[in-house]
């Protein structure tokens, strides 16, 4: 899957899902993800200004970033949450939720599976110190 499209992908799951908003959560996860992943504060700012106006049908300003820097941000961070929170669910409550998913953001479910496998190949990958290509997984 080309990096564009996982971006794409990644934006949409972000607009699915939300940002939870505590201020003072909000700002220590700005302070640790940036410093985790080099996404300087102000464009994670504009991030959750992005997801909050779709979200909340907000208008808390004109977003500075191109879609392409949102997607960028989204799968950085999406790859952050998944090395911090793990994946908890049973293969098949995961399909389940590839499938549910897919259907909420109106994307083909092969085209989310294949993205969650590489996606979770990188971040795993990494801490099992290990990287692996997409080609062969299913």
């Amino acid at each position: 899957m080309d990096e564009k499209r996982k971006r794409e992908i990644a934006l949409k799951i972000w607009l699915d899902s939300g940002i939870e908003y505590d201020p003072d959560n909000l700002i220590r996860l700005f302070g640790n993800i940036g410093k985790q992943t080099g996404i300087t504060v102000e464009d994670l700012k504009e991030f959750a200004r992005y997801i909050f106006d779709d979200a909340y049908s907000l208008k808390l300003q004109q977003n500075k970033l191109s879609k392409e820097r949102l997607g960028e941000i989204a799968y950085t961070l999406l790859k952050a949450k998944y090395e911090r929170k793990g994946i908890s669910l049973s293969p098949n409550a995961h399909r389940n939720a590839l499938a549910d998913l897919a259907k909420r953001i109106e994307i083909k479910f092969e085209e989310l599976k294949e993205f969650s496998g590489e996606i979770y190949s990188e971040v795993y990958g990494k801490f099992l110190g290990q990287r692996q290509g997409a080609e062969g997984q299913g």
